[in-house]
Parts: structure tokens; C-alpha cells; sequence
């Protein structure tokens, strides 16, 4: 269970919920890999849905699937026998992007690894919610996967519950995505402005190659691009290393 427990007997009040959400908020402005991001999701729901006992996430991948993060490793274990089944509502809500809701008990017909593997850990209840993200990191597409939610109770999940899981989720996906992409603009403005102060260095130090070797601009450029693959060394300190030997 997180450490910051804020949940009741009863559904979370809605202080608690704007808590947890102003929480899941603040973590998104900060720069944190995808990771931490989704864990955050995670811990939310759990600190605001009383009768959750744990909460994962599946990721599709061209891997196969993966749990990404969870808040207890009885549920890292029960989507483990789904990924080993090939069948589960974790498995169903990503691949069909549909929401899977029951107990434990009655999804033996359909998914007898699932059940089996859910029930040892002691739950009783599931709640898996599609989760789709938009891959950020250059590939482009989305990105697929599940949020899961168990219970210990056979009833601890009603209309309530999955209202409030599917909106979180939608919410948490847009802002994710958001920030991800914010992240990700900014480090780009960041490495443009450096390349843009380094330009200077690079081009006096590509006239004294060119003065002293009696080569092209290409060449010596050529060359300062070669020391810095050999030496594993930013091209913007090779020039600048260049100069500075200059005036010693």
C-alpha cells in the first residue's frame, strides 16, 4: 500500500480526490520518464478508490506484454499469468480497447489461467480499463495498453468505480502525452540554443585548421568531426580545446 494513505471505508471524498489529483498533476510538470508518470496513475487510483487493493499497468509492445508498474506485486503476478495464458482482461482491454469488469470466480470459464493465478493472490474482483497513449519518442503511432484494477471483495467494483477509472485514465493519457511532449520541446530548445552558442567556436576553430593544414572548410570540418567520434568527446569542446591550446 503507498505511503500516503488518504482513503476510507467508503468511496473517496471529493477533497481526497482533488488531492490526489492535484498530486498526479504536480508530478506531470516535473520531468520524469514515462515510467514514473504512469506510476503516478497508478498510485492515484489507488489512494482514491477505497475498495482497490492494487493497480498495475500493461504496456503492448512488439515484445509481447509487460507490466510497466504496479502498486503491489500480487498484481505484477496475476498479469503474469494472463501474458502466459495470452488471454486475460488486462490482455482483452488493451487488444480491443474495451472496458473488462467481473469477479474473479465467474471469468474462470473464460480465462481459467487468469482466474486460477487471481484468485491464489487473494483477489476477488477485477477492473481493466484501456489505456492508449501517443508514442512520443519518435516512432510515432500510439501507444496501447491496459490499466488494471483489483479488489479483494467479488463486489467491490460497480458503475461508480469504472466511471471513475475510465475518466481518470482518459485524463491522465491527454496529460501525459502533454507533458511528454512539452519535455520533449523544451530539451529540443535547450539543444538548439546550445548548438547555436557552440557555432561560433566551431567555425574559428575550422579557419585555423584550414590556415595551418591548407584545407577546405569541409575538410577541417571533417576533421573535428572525426576527434570527436574517436574521442567520444561533444564537438563544441573539441573546437573549443582546439582554440584554448592556442593560447598557451
Amino acid at each position: 500500500m503507498c505511503a500516503m494513505e488518504v482513503r476510507t471505508d467508503a468511496s473517496a471524498r471529493p477533497d481526497q480526490v482533488t488531492a490526489a489529483l492535484e498530486e498526479l498533476r504536480a508530478r506531470l510538470l516535473a520531468e520524469e520518464p514515462l515510467e514514473r508518470l504512469l506510476r503516478a496513475l497508478a498510485d492515484t487510483v489507488v489512494l482514491t478508490l477505497s475498495e482497490v487493493e492494487a493497480v498495475s499497468i500493461t504496456l503492448l509492445s512488439a515484445d509481447g506484454p509487460y507490466t510497466v508498474t504496479a502498486t503491489d506485486a500480487g498484481a505484477t503476478g496475476v498479469d503474469q499469468y494472463q501474458y502466459t495464458a495470452g488471454a486475460g482482461p488486462c490482455l482483452d482491454a488493451a487488444t480491443h480497447r474495451r472496458v473488462e469488469r467481473g469477479d474473479v470466480h465467474s471469468a474462470g470459464a473464460r480465462w481459467p489461467g487468469f482466474a486460477e493465478g487471481a484468485a491464489r493472490r487473494g483477489f476477488g474482483a477485477y477492473l481493466s480499463v484501456p489505456l492508449v497513449l501517443e508514442d512520443v519518442t519518435g516512432a510515432g503511432g500510439e501507444l496501447a495498453g491496459s490499466l488494471n484494477v483489483y479488489g479483494r471483495s467479488i463486489r467491490c467494483f460497480d458503475d461508480h468505480s469504472e466511471l471513475f477509472v475510465r475518466g481518470l485514465a482518459a485524463t491522465a493519457s491527454a496529460a501525459i502525452c502533454n507533458a511528454l511532449r512539452w519535455h520533449g520541446a523544451r530539451r529540443e530548445a535547450v539543444q538548439l540554443e546550445t548548438a547555436l552558442e557552440s557555432r561560433p567556436e566551431i567555425e574559428r576553430a575550422k579557419g585555423v585548421l584550414m590556415a595551418v593544414h591548407g584545407c577546405t572548410a569541409e575538410e577541417a570540418f571533417a576533421r573535428l568531426a572525426d576527434k570527436s567520434q574517436r574521442t567520444n568527446t561533444k564537438l563544441f569542446d573539441i573546437a573549443r580545446e582546439l582554440l584554448a591550446s592556442l593560447r598557451t
